[in-house]
């Protein structure tokens, strides 16, 4: 529950105060109370210069301990990052514990040395060894048990797979399902005994995957592969995800990944944008964080995503955002629009104008169509501002088609609610 009554994810840093401070600095700026600080900084494992072992922390235990209690009582909850597959092959852990009969045999008949950010080097490790399952699950009832934080997000298990032929492993010789069963059940035993720890443990990957969305709570995607929101209009009544495209901050990136469902933040410019360096899009990504912390939630949260709203007008087309790898990849017109169903069954409609002119657009909603809410209803409809709600009025069921004027970078935020 406190990960869907979450205000947005904040990328941060907990190797010292200048680092642990901006999720003040986030929090002051967007004046949202919850929110999840993701130690990303907390390299363990395999990046010698920020933290040369998983635990204990670069700060010390002690530190570390008191600094999650003191964030949990401001209702910050942190998020440990665990890097799933890769161990440094400096580390006197690696030695001891003989890594090197865990590491993923290529065909070449070598155990890879993956480069990842780090000043050394690291071997891959095969997730269905009984020496990974026995670190990762130590790991992570330590940081649970121990050091009291609220998640764990595994990095490389859902999109860096990797065959492995030893045949000491005891899974299938590559291929097949060996990789998904491995990670699969390896996240599951996690979380099984970090729930016991505290049953509120949060478990979340990188990159979505269909196959472990029954043992992880929400998943990490920053970018944008298609033009579809398909997963999220298949899957977002079940699993939560989050993130934004990376490096982006125009209003289309921003925006449209927050309409289709999406927890916000950690998109690596959370942390500017809340010091005015990308200017307007301060206080445009503080309202739509706004919105769904008051209003948007039940839908934008959690709730079934319905067919898009039909949008006509004389709106331009926008040309997608050069962001290298996250670029938004395709055009957009100048606004948009998106609609769901509430666990209540009410029905919410977003409309964002991407624009810096002020748009007039027609939209047609059929409300027939899943919710079954037919024309003989009457439908109260309420708005979302940032000043608080007003009471459009009444409007009738069956397929609604309205006209509106949408201010440049504005949103539109309806609830249609069936009156009895």
């Amino acid at each position: 529950k406190w990960l869907l009554n979450l205000a947005y994810w904040s990328n941060n840093r907990m190797n010292d105060e200048a680092q642990i401070g901006f999720v003040d600095l986030h929090r002051n700026y967007f004046n949202l109370p919850n929110v999840i600080l993701h130690d990303y900084g907390y390299m363990p494992g395999y990046d010698h210069h920020s933290n040369p072992e998983y635990l204990p922390p670069r700060i010390g235990s002690e530190n570390y301990k008191a600094l999650v209690k003191e964030l949990r009582a401001k209702d910050v909850r942190v998020v440990n990052y665990i890097i799933g597959w890769l161990w440094n092959t400096t580390l006197e852990s690696y030695r001891m514990e003989e890594g090197e009969k865990a590491g993923l045999l290529m065909e070449q008949g070598i155990v890879p040395l993956t480069y990842a950010g780090s000043h050394d080097l690291s071997a891959g490790i095969c997730p269905a060894t009984t020496l990974w399952h026995k670190k990762i699950v130590e790991t992570s009832t330590t940081l649970v048990g121990k050091y009291g934080v609220s998640g764990l997000y595994f990095d490389y298990f859902t999109n860096h797979t990797e065959d492995c032929f030893n045949t000491d492993h005891g899974h299938a010789i590559a291929g097949g399902d060996y990789w998904t069963k491995a990670v699969h059940g390896l996240l599951e035993e996690v979380r099984t005994e970090c729930q016991k720890l505290d049953p509120e443990t949060m478990i979340s990957a990188e990159h979505t995957a269909e196959w472990c969305i029954d043992v992880v709570d929400t998943s990490h995607s920053g970018g944008v592969t298609s033009d579809t929101p398909a997963y999220f209009a298949v899957y977002h009544g079940y699993t939560q995800v989050f993130g934004g495209v990376q490096n982006c901050s125009t209003p289309q990136t921003l925006g449209r990944w927050w309409m289709t469902g999406t927890q916000n933040g950690e998109n690596n410019i959370m942390p500017w944008l809340a010091s005015d360096v990308f200017g307007d899009m301060g206080p445009y990504y503080r309202m739509l964080l706004w919105c769904h912390a008051q209003f948007a939630r039940p839908y934008l949260g959690y709730g079934e995503m319905l067919r898009r709203p039909k949008i006509e007008g004389d709106l331009p087309i926008l040309p997608g955002s050069n962001c290298g790898q996250y670029q938004a990849a395709f055009p957009v017109p100048a606004v948009e629009g998106s609609a769901w169903r509430a666990p209540d069954g009410s029905v919410g409609l977003f409309f964002l104008n991407y624009d810096k002119q002020t748009h007039k657009f027609t939209w047609t909603q059929d409300l027939n169509e899943i919710v079954g809410i037919g024309p003989d209803q009457k439908l109260k409809v309420t708005q979302w501002t940032p000043k608080g709600e007003l009471i459009v009025g009444e409007w009738a069921g069956g397929v609604v088609t309205k006209t509106m004027s949408i201010d440049s970078w504005g949103l539109i935020a309806l609830k249609l609610e069936v009156l009895p």
